[in-house]
């Protein structure tokens, strides 16, 4: 049996008439990570109150640079992950305002060289990335360069908790593709 329900402006809610057993809660907001309480014991005749708090969910940005050439395979290398921040309320996601492309370095692509620069940022309160941090180590540095200086010049709406601007954190990934 599932049961649903949505809480009030403060974030209150409640499930009446359940009987006393075991139960898995789940609570999902746009925004933020969902949550989950794999066993929650409800006895008979009493109330229950569980006072959660949701995680702010990731931003991740992908885009695509693309030339005509041949390329040169590259070795795999793996992602760092992003650290959250531990916040609850009304949440509205950032959204990306202005978007400078990345130019594929000539000289890089004269040698066939292509992959993936994997960016970690903070968007700001003003909507600027800030801690522009490159997460993998055996890229290229002319296509780490270019990531880098594109990037940082973009901007976002801020995100928005309860109205308010906060800082959130965003994994950005460049494709750097050369096309035969």
């Amino acid at each position: 049996m599932i049961e649903m329900t949505t809480s009030d402006a403060q974030g209150n809610f409640n499930f009446a008439g359940l009987p006393a057993g075991e139960y898995e809660m789940k609570a999902v907001k746009p925004g933020f990570e969902e949550y989950r309480e794999p066993q929650i014991l409800l006895e008979f005749s009493r109330e229950s109150s569980q006072n959660i708090t949701l995680k702010v969910g990731s931003v991740m940005e992908e885009v695509d640079v693309v030339a005509k050439g041949t390329a040169k395979p590259l070795p795999a290398e793996g992602a760092g992950k992003p650290a959250r921040i531990r916040l609850g309320g009304d949440i509205q996601a950032p959204k990306l305002l202005n978007k400078v492309q990345p130019l594929y370095p000539t000289a890089a692509k004269a040698a066939g060289i292509q992959g993936t620069v994997i960016l970690h940022a903070i968007i700001g309160m003003e909507g600027n990335p800030l801690s522009l941090r490159v997460m993998n180590g055996q890229i290229d540095p002319e296509l780490t360069r270019a990531a880098v200086e594109a990037v940082s010049k973009w901007r976002y709406r801020p995100t928005l908790l309860d109205g308010a601007p906060i800082e959130v954190d965003t994994t950005i990934m460049v494709n750097f593709k050369l096309l035969s």
